[in-house]
């Protein structure tokens, strides 16, 4: 079955992270046995670097989180395209409806109401959905609670086991889980809030590695249940609707 390339995409993603989290690894194996603070012996790394390279980690996590949500909405709206309005849940119609009649933003009036004709005219007409944009929200700010309530909005069961979901959201920092951790110390850095030095000196690698597991854990298991999904055609009032030509 299709994953409409969700899954291909997380994984070589995930693997970028796993390369980076096994350098600084090496990296930290390497300080600890005295060899002169260097990697094969051509470069120095300073504490400070350290700390740089495990707040990058932060920074990695939270695109991965941002870049699979966006993936996995955007190959809802091409999986949807081609059926009619009528063939999709109520949970999706609600989602078409809201981007076609523009009901999410102010307008003047004269605009709601050509919104509300071109709806009325797509419907009498019997069109397929087209292309359309699920208003997700959540743009610097996705974690676990944003996920689970885009994925209640359009009626998307997520399946995590729970280990997985436990170890997601067991508190971290500030009463944080791992995906809300990595959110704020995300956004402390994109504000400048904080340096990367400053982001990365209360941890060592094994704190690292411990987020980034709970955090790509949790994200395997939504890429999962988005994928069934998809494959099962849950979006649609019945798996036997006929799309639209």
């Amino acid at each position: 079955m299709s994953d409409n390339g969700i899954r291909s995409f997380f994984d070589e993603r995930r693997d970028e992270v796993i390369q980076y989290l096994a350098l600084m690894r090496e990296i930290d194996q390497s300080r600890q046995q005295g060899a002169g603070s260097s990697v094969e012996g051509q470069i120095a790394i300073t504490p400070l670097q350290q700390h740089i390279l495990y707040a990058n980690v932060f920074v990695q996590l939270y695109n991965l989180v941002e870049a699979t949500i966006t993936r996995c909405l955007e190959a809802l709206q091409a999986a949807a395209d081609g059926y009619r309005p009528n063939e999709l849940t109520t949970p999706v119609l609600r989602e078409w409806v809201r981007f076609k009649a523009r009901t999410h933003s102010d307008r003047a009036y004269d605009k709601r109401l050509d919104a509300a004709v071109s709806l009325t005219d797509h419907l009498i007409g019997g069109l397929s959905v087209g292309d359309f944009k699920i208003e997700a929200g959540g743009g610097g700010n996705w974690d676990d609670r944003e996920i689970e309530k885009v994925a209640r909005r359009i009626g998307c069961d997520l399946d995590v086991d729970r280990a997985v979901q436990e170890l997601a959201k067991r508190r971290i920092l500030d009463d944080l889980g791992a995906l809300q951790m990595v959110k704020e110390l995300r956004n402390r850095l994109a504000h400048g809030l904080m340096s990367f030095g400053e982001c990365g000196a209360d941890y060592a690698v094994s704190d690292v590695e411990g987020i980034s597991d709970a955090v790509l854990g949790y994200l395997d298991a939504v890429v999962t249940s988005f994928v069934d999904y998809l494959d099962e055609s849950r979006f649609a009032e019945s798996p036997q609707a006929v799309r639209a030509e």
